[in-house]
């Protein structure tokens, strides 16, 4: 394929689901693993360098987020222990529920049984009347 730039070679080719060898008017040469060698007199940089850029950020500004940082740090550590105890307190409860069922059951057994102890009292009242 021989498209007239780059821009139109790289549309061509990512709207092919093969890939192609591709050379351009100005010789650029695309293989179809998509690395560029060749053509032009003037070569091509990448945009990766080995040089730091440079800090804009201005060193109050810098203090500042790091004291966010901080400051957000101690709460979610602060959340994070809430959590944990809410946890443990949630354990406790799922563990003691059966031992609160049967208490409950207890309960309602001495109600029923109570009830029936009124009932009972009641006519021995009458009877003794």
């Amino acid at each position: 394929m021989i498209p007239w730039s780059l821009r139109i070679s790289h549309k061509q080719t990512e709207l092919r689901s093969r890939r192609w060898w591709v050379v351009t008017l100005a010789g650029e040469l695309i293989d179809s693993s998509g690395t560029m060698s060749g053509g032009g007199a003037k070569p091509r940089g990448g945009g990766m360098s080995s040089k730091l850029a440079s800090s804009a950020v201005q060193p109050e500004v810098l203090r500042k987020y790091e004291q966010d940082c901080a400051s957000v740090d101690a709460q979610l550590a602060e959340v994070t222990e809430q959590l944990r105890a809410a946890e443990v307190q949630l354990d406790s409860v799922t563990r003691s529920w059966p031992q609160i069922d049967l208490e409950i059951d207890k309960v309602n057994l001495d109600i029923q049984n109570a009830g029936k102890w009124v009932i009972e009292t009641e006519k021995r009242v009458r009877d003794l009347k």
